[in-house]
């Protein structure tokens, strides 16, 4: 009765590490992971290199592309780079604000400076810039 019992313990301890080391060995490790997605990282480092160290990165809605942003009043450097670093819009610079308007696409508000139509509006001096991804 105790060989039978040492062998069914030994059989079962078998079967647990088989079983665990089938797991082990499938999963993913966290390393994998990381390195196989792209991080925001290269991004900010780009936008760094570009704008300087005190420039804004804001991402769009899905975190694929980067808002560069250095504004010193009233004039606004900007570009935009991919969650790979790469440059998706140069370097531009405006006298106004710029802001993400959808999340492959920016708003680009100039500030004009003499106004010479009175009946101009704001959205008159606003363009939108389709970002190419591809790029």
């Amino acid at each position: 009765m105790l060989d039978s019992y040492k062998s069914n313990s030994l059989l079962l301890g078998l079967i647990l590490l088989a079983l665990l080391l089938l797991v082990y060995s499938c999963s993913k490790k966290q390393s994998d992971i990381v390195s196989q997605s792209p991080s925001p990282t290269q991004a900010l480092v780009t936008a760094q290199e570009l704008l300087g160290a005190n420039s804004e990165v804001i991402p769009n809605q899905d975190s694929t592309l980067f808002l560069c942003l250095l504004s010193r009043k009233p004039m606004t450097t900007y570009a935009v780079v991919n969650i790979n670093g790469d440059i998706a819009l140069d370097q531009q610079k405006v006298r106004g604000k710029v802001s993400w308007h959808t999340p492959s696409s920016i708003k680009v508000q100039e500030q004009p400076g003499v106004i010479e139509d009175r009946n101009s509006k704001p959205s008159d001096y606003a363009k939108i810039i389709e970002i190419n991804q591809n790029h």
